[in-house]
């Protein structure tokens, strides 16, 4: 029976979860919960800070991983932000 390296399983490990990237995996959780309304402006914006800085980390490092975490956060994160602030601006305009 053929025996794999003990590293082969840890790069399968670090490709579905970052941890060797903790700025990608924050800013991807951040990204996630900043689909709660009211706490996702900050959120989303700390998911963009975070996701810009764990894809620049991943570009260093490549055996860091993380790309597709960063990516998303940096996406959900800006949407989400951008959406709430228009939710905010649209819906706080027709009380005045």
């Amino acid at each position: 029976m053929p025996t794999q390296p003990a590293s082969g399983g840890d790069d399968v490990v670090a490709t579905m979860v970052p941890y060797k990237n903790v700025p990608a995996l924050v800013g991807y959780y951040l990204g996630v919960f900043s689909l709660i309304p009211l706490l996702g402006i900050p959120l989303g914006i700390g998911a963009v800070i975070c996701g810009i800085l764990g894809l620049r980390r991943a570009g260093e490092n490549p055996q860091s991983k993380g790309k597709v975490h960063a990516w998303i956060a940096i996406v959900l994160g800006g949407l989400t932000s951008m959406g709430w602030i228009g939710a905010l601006a649209f819906f706080g305009a027709g009380k005045r």
